[in-house]
């Protein structure tokens, strides 16, 4: 794999920072 753990880290959090969002709306 080319992509780095710290970038799918980035990623998994951003996408849970956005269901939470989606959950509070």
């Amino acid at each position: 794999m080319s992509t780095r753990p710290s970038k799918i880290v980035c990623v998994g959090r951003s996408y849970a920072d956005h269901a939470k969002e989606l959950g509070n709306a």
